[in-house]
């Protein structure tokens, strides 16, 4: 493959692309889902760069944890692309399996920060958040009622 094939252009996944992941990850981690909580995905290509985001969450956004990966083509010539998200893809998979593994107490640092993954590095960041409750204290302090 010539270096021009391989070249990423700033674009989104295609919605058949995220909905395949987020139905695999939904039934691979089934068992360790809680009764409201699904996983969501985001990613696009810029500048030689795939990011891929995977967003657990639940029905009211209390509990949401996004955990957010990128691996630069520049940094690994030999990378396709799509062998990009694949990358990125079993390196989430495997911190998920940790994660659920360790009773949901094994977490990716807040800031970013490199994993190897044989010969690759891949960078990785993430933070459980309470949507809900930053939302409510938006609203009090704009003096809406709750």
């Amino acid at each position: 493959m010539t270096k021009e094939n391989k070249k990423s252009e700033s674009r989104f996944m295609r919605p058949e692309e995220i909905a395949q992941m987020e139905a695999v990850f939904n039934e691979r981690f089934f068992n360790d889902l809680k009764k409201d909580e699904n996983i969501f995905f985001e990613g696009h290509y810029e500048d030689d760069v795939c990011y891929l985001e995977l967003i657990l969450k639940n029905h009211d956004e209390s509990f949401y944890y996004p955990v957010e990966t990128t691996i630069s083509l520049k940094d690994h010539p030999i990378l396709a692309p799509d062998d990009a998200r694949l990358v990125l893809l079993d390196f989430i998979g495997a911190y998920f399996e940790d994660y659920f593994g360790t009773d949901r107490e094994s977490l990716i640092p807040i800031d970013w920060a490199p994993f190897k993954m044989g010969d690759l590095t891949i960078y990785a960041r993430g933070q459980v958040l309470n949507k809900k409750l930053e939302k409510m204290a938006e609203d009090i302090l704009k003096g809406e009622k709750i």
